[in-house]
């Protein structure tokens, strides 16, 4: 069965790393080789490539969209309120069940969520 929801092997650090750097500055273009330079998610940049085309923050040929390139311009709190809106959209089908509830739900509860819905193990 194909991936449905993207994940990174090592935990949320390398997707979170990228996102910081990016609030600096948003390249044009994030491949392998600018997470490589970077330093971001070494010998697992695919994987945080796959996440940042599934938020909706580069296309199918790693081109960073025009709503990231607003939402990553803005200042803390919008970015916040923004990126959190480009995430409720990719995961819309578990936002869609639990609300705003979504961001509090414990560990146990999101792991049988994506374990049902993408029919993964541990």
């Amino acid at each position: 069965m194909a991936e449905k929801h993207p994940y990174s092997p090592g935990g949320a650090g390398a997707i979170a790393a990228a996102i910081t750097q990016f609030r600096n500055a948003l390249p044009t273009k994030i491949n392998a080789e600018t997470l490589k330079k970077l330093g971001i998610a070494p010998n697992n940049e695919s994987y945080v490539i796959n996440i940042l085309r599934f938020l909706g923050v580069i296309d199918s040929e790693g081109t960073k969209t025009a709503k990231a390139a607003s939402v990553f311009s803005k200042d803390d709190g919008e970015f916040q309120k923004e990126f959190g809106a480009m995430i409720e959209a990719a995961y819309s089908e578990l936002f869609n069940l639990h609300h705003e509830k979504t961001w509090d739900l414990p560990y146990n509860r999101l792991v049988s969520f994506f374990r049902t819905t993408d029919q993964t193990s541990a």
